[in-house]
């Protein structure tokens, strides 16, 4: 290739100006020997002569072999005038094979041309044909031999005009800075004095080089002589610094005696410093001490502040309900009555007050604001030892910002309140209440609704229907159907008969709530569990929080006859792996006799990976199909609810075209429905079609390739990767890692029930080819909070960039971004092991971070021989 950049010498953009100097007359010259209206510029490169002589009016096809070139020359035209553009036109087309009609052109270019041609004959008949009778060929070429690694023809002045005079009438030949110029016509005689007078140019010219050569000769003795004499005053020089060293090397040993002493003196002073650390790690010991001591204090403090705003709460809205009472006029008439019946001579003043009493109007007193929480622990912070971030996770905003009027019971409001903006309506102010809270729906649950009188719900849905406020009946029954026909729609248990207007009922977990968040190393063994008592081995009478929470401290649990798919659903959700005796329960795994289930419990306790893997696809069904979520979203629809699984856009960067197709295999065996492709070429270059190819090949929605220069680092690249991006929920992927098939699945579901920002892998498998062994890193970093995951398992909200960017790193990049998002509140959350295999050359070989096999082997434990995918897919 020849890989010619003249109109960047054209303009002096590169190379020294000599040389920019003859790039303009070589240029200039074939510009100003074109005659007629059309040229045609064999060998355009990047078009300069062509754009030259369309600003002059001419109309001029550029053509040459290599496209790039083309691309160059094009994006230059385009910023030429309207005019210019019109008349240039640029094409990749063989000079041998060139496609226009005979006769076409007025003058054809062929500016460095014939001497990177093997045979240029081809390239001249093909000019030949293409020019009008008369037409002209203007041929510039170099003198004799000019180093270039293209280069295939060496010309002199009989090869040159033997070569063109059998085609054309060679009217115009010279020697001009060593490059021949000639100009042909087509149907002209060659002047007999032509080949005398190139000739004669030619022998000025090999004269002109031998004098520039006898004066660099000169140049070179004289540069001689004066090395010589530099070298004749360098041992001079040599001799007196020799001298120099002797003298230094006497004050030498009279240091090293001074430093030996000096090393006493460090040596002595070290012992002093190893004593005062001792001394002072004892006071941070404790010091550790105390401050774990305050935290104690503290954690009791804020629960005793939570407690006291709850009573305090409670207090304000007993003192409500009482000032409410006392303001109604049941209360009032009461007291009339009261008094008429204490003292008898008021009884003739009754049926006065009691009218007076009828046509007052008491306004509604407000209901007290909730009490505000207490300020939360330490331990509350993301990545604390204790998993759940509670003081976050109440925090956190519904899924939909719709408001909604509930009457609800404590229960349901609790699983709710994670989906839509719950308000409390009551039975004597809920007319005040609908007009504060403008809501957009009304939830009401059968059991909450026993307290409320007929005529007031009567009137409640009457003003909903007239508002056109949507009504919603959660969790009925067949026994309730009375109820139902006054609501838009009803969220329907299994038991309840169907009707156009039924939402058959799937949820039964709240993934806010039921998640395996802080369960991934349980210290407990095993125990049985009572729904009916709400017990788990010695604690009874509890709630179904606390029972969640103890349930996460086992190994293993073992449920009590009459256990529901909802009970069963709450222990495997929370990560406990459970047995029960129910043989058709969807979750669980079921034994039949008590030595079975005594045997499960055995197995399950001395192998966590057999509970996880045998629990985990039910978590994910879990999560998947059974989650509250999905209700709402089909209650809130107006006509078929949106895709509930947001679209993901993944971005790849990587600098091996070989990897692609293996970046393909990974999304295309993903069961996630949503995903999209954002490829980033770092440093190298794709066959669009290969790329278009392989990801129609595997089922990938390819959304662009961006490309960007191998000199970008990688932190940078990562920005310019998701800068490309587009959805609310992007991922970053490896190319030489392997993705199972439920990957994105499963680390979605972990973004959504841990509410966190970032979601990845830290505890994963790595498959070390050095050693050719599976291993398993981090094992307690599963299910939890933490500062960091594996960069190339990232999954995050679109939002945290605008908190932090990739810094401009080789690598270590992500670490970094990870925790400055920390700094900012972010929070980082990491998913469990599976569906994830990191792939390293032996110590680190081909991957960007550097790193010894035997240092990855510090937080791991081997788990087999090979790279055995069916460990790491589940």
């Amino acid at each position: 290739m020849n890989d010619d950049r003249i109109s960047e010498v054209y303009r002096g953009e590169i190379w020294a100006e000599p040389a920019q100097d003859r790039a303009r007359r070589r240029i200039n010259w074939m510009c100003s020997s074109a005659i007629g209206d059309k040229v045609l510029d064999i060998g355009t490169s990047q078009g300069i002569a062509a754009i030259l002589l369309g600003r002059e009016g001419f109309t001029v096809t550029g053509v040459d072999i290599q496209p790039d070139r083309i691309e160059y020359a094009t994006a230059d035209l385009a910023n030429e005038a309207e005019g210019t553009q019109r008349r240039v036109e640029f094409m990749v087309a063989e000079g041998s094979e060139l496609p226009f009609e005979d006769d076409s052109f007025d003058t054809v270019l062929l500016g460095e041309v014939i001497e990177h041609l093997a045979v240029p004959g081809r390239v001249l008949d093909e000019a030949s044909r293409v020019l009008k009778p008369g037409g002209r060929i203007v041929i510039t070429t170099p003198f004799g031999v000019l180093h270039h690694h293209d280069h295939k023809q060496t010309f002199f002045p009989d090869d040159v005009l033997d070569l063109i005079s059998a085609r054309f009438g060679v009217i115009e030949a010279g020697i001009t800075d060593r490059y021949f110029r000639i100009v042909g016509e087509l149907g002209a005689d060659t002047p007999s004095h032509t080949n005398d007078s190139l000739i004669d140019e030619a022998f000025l010219t090999v004269r002109g080089i031998q004098e520039e050569l006898a004066a660099t000769r000169i140049r070179a003795n004289r540069l001689e002589g004066e090395l010589s004499k530099s070298a004749s005053a360098s041992e001079a020089r040599y001799g007196k610094v020799r001298v120099a060293w002797q003298a230094s090397k006497a004050e030498v040993q009279q240091s090293k005696a001074e430093t030996k002493a000096a090393l006493q003196r460090a040596t002595q002073a070290d012992q002093m410093v190893e004593s005062l650390a001792k001394e002072l790690h004892t006071a941070n010991q404790r010091a550790d001490r105390v401050a774990r001591n305050n935290a104690v204090l503290r954690k009791r403090s804020d629960s005793l502040a939570k407690r006291a705003d709850k009573l305090e709460y409670q207090k304000r809205i007993s003192d409500w309900k009482l000032a409410s009472m006392r303001s109604r006029r049941w209360w009032h008439l009461g007291g009339l009555l009261g008094e008429a019946r204490r003292h008898p001579s008021k009884l003739l003043a009754l049926p006065v007050n009691v009218m007076r009493l009828a046509r007052s109007r008491t306004p509604a007193l407000p209901r007290p604001p909730r009490a505000l929480n207490a300020a939360s622990s330490d331990n509350d912070k993301p990545g604390s030892p204790a998993g759940q971030p509670s003081a976050l996770l109440d925090s956190r905003a519904p899924k939909l910002d719709v408001p909604v009027a509930a009457i609800l019971s404590p229960g349901t409001s609790e699983l709710l309140r994670f989906e839509v903006q719950l308000f409390d309506l009551y039975p004597d102010t809920w007319a005040t209440e609908m007009t504060q809270i403008a809501p957009q729906a009304l939830m009401a649950e059968p059991a909450a609704l026993v307290g409320w009188p007929t005529d007031a719900l009567a009137s409640l849905l009457s003003v909903c229907r007239t508002q056109n406020i949507r009504t919603i009946l959660w969790s009925t029954k067949g026994a309730e159907a009375e109820i139902a026909e006054g609501f838009d729609k009803v969220v329907a248990s299994h038991e309840a008969t169907d009707s156009t207007d039924t939402i058959r009922a799937r949820g039964l977990i709240q993934p806010a709530l039921h998640n395996p968040i802080g369960s991934s190393s349980p210290n407990l063994r095993a125990a049985s569990v009572d729904f009916s008592e709400m017990r788990i081995g010695e604690s009874s009478g509890l709630s179904r929080p606390e029972l969640q929470r103890i349930a996460k401290k086992y190994r293993v649990l073992t449920a009590t006859a009459g256990t529901t798919a909802r009970d069963a659903a709450l222990i495997v959700a929370s990560g406990t792996p459970l047995i029960v005796q129910e043989t058709d329960l969807p979750f669980g795994v079921a034994g039949q006799t008590d030595d079975e289930r005594n045997a499960l419990a055995s197995a399950l306790v001395r192998s966590e990976v057999l509970g996880a893997r045998m629990f985990h696809p039910q978590r994910r069904e879990l999560f998947r199909h059974h989650a509250v979520s999905q209700d709402v979203r089909q209650a809130f629809a107006k006509s078929e609810p949106p895709s509930e699984w947001p679209q993901i856009d993944v971005m790849v960067a990587t600098k091996r075209p070989e990897r692609l197709e293996e970046v393909m295999a990974n999304l295309g065996r993903q069961t996630y429905p949503n995903l999209r492709l954002f490829l980033v070429a770092h440093g190298v270059e794709f066959d669009k079609a290969r790329v278009a190819g392989a990801a129609a090949k595997f089922g990938v929605n390819l959304a662009d390739v961006a490309y960007v220069a191998e000199s970008t680092v990688l932190g940078d690249v990562f920005n310019i990767g998701f800068a490309g991006t587009e959805s609310e929920i992007i991922a970053k992927i490896d190319d030489d890692d392997f993705y199972g098939p439920e990957y994105f699945w499963d680390l979605y579901s972990a973004l959504d029930f841990s509410g966190a920002e970032v979601a990845g892998k830290w505890a994963h498998y790595v498959y070390l080819e050095g050693i050719d062994s599976l291993i398993y890193r981090f094992k307690k970093y599963e299910n939890r909070f933490t500062d960091v995951v594996a960069i190339s398992t990232l999954l995050m909200r679109r939002s945290v960039l605008d908190l932090e960017q990739f810094p401009a790193m080789p690598y270590g990049s992500g670490s970094v971004f990870l925790r400055a998002l920390g700094q900012h509140g972010a929070r980082v959350f990491a998913a469990d092991r599976w569906n994830y295999l990191y792939v390293r050359g032996q110590d680190g070989g081909g991957n960007t971070f550097p790193i010894s096999d035997m240092k990855m082997l510090t937080n791991s434990e081997i788990v087999c021989r090979g790279m055995n995918v069916d460990e790491v897919v589940v």
